[in-house]
């Protein structure tokens, strides 16, 4: 955590600061401790080999649940399984909502749920999540027309997310460099 951390400090202090950084390195007895995001310096710590401790921010914990999704993915069993397919268009979310609201009224019976995720940079991203993922294939091309969008690979959102949590980074960096020079 020391060597990872962007503020170094004092392992020898015992200031109150100090001590509850050092609290933060304290894990049960026998856990297992992963660093599965090799630009963070937040681990998963994983206890009875079954319960796995992630961080309550909401980044730190999504960057670490996609990091360990390629552990965890193989224990789930085919029929719980579940697909997601994402849709991203440049449309208001207030303009697709009647065509969302309409097409999750249709397939609720299918156990497909219909999400959309406004962008802080613009556009919303829709989400088709379901069980069949050929279900979902063939209402891809419904969607896309629907809310003038197009399906984002696998891909695409990863890059997203590695360019997300580096600009992150870069804002946290700033942040200490303007600690530093105070």
């Amino acid at each position: 955590m020391e060597k990872l951390s962007i503020r170094k400090f004092d392992t020898d202090a015992n200031d109150e600061a100090t001590i509850a950084r050092k609290r933060m390195a304290l894990f049960p007895a026998n856990a297992e401790v992963l660093f599965p995001a090799s630009d963070l310096w937040v681990p998963v710590v994983i206890a009875n080999r079954n319960v796995y401790i992630l961080p309550g921010v909401p980044r730190l914990f999504t960057t670490l649940l996609s990091a360990l999704k390629p552990m965890i993915e193989p224990c789930i069993p085919p029929g719980r399984r579940q697909y997601r397919l994402i849709i991203a268009t440049e449309e208001p979310e207030s303009v697709i909502a009647p065509f969302l609201t309409h097409l999750q009224q249709r397939v609720e019976g299918d156990g497909i749920k219909v999400g959309s995720y406004p962008k802080w940079q613009g556009g919303v991203k829709v989400s088709l999540l379901g069980r069949d993922r050929e279900r979902l294939e063939k209402l891809v091309a419904e969607v896309e027309e629907g809310v003038k969008g197009v399906r984002a690979s696998d891909e695409d959102e990863e890059r997203e997310e590695r360019e997300r949590r580096q600009r992150e980074i870069e804002k946290i960096k700033q942040g200490a460099q303007r600690i530093k020079t105070q």
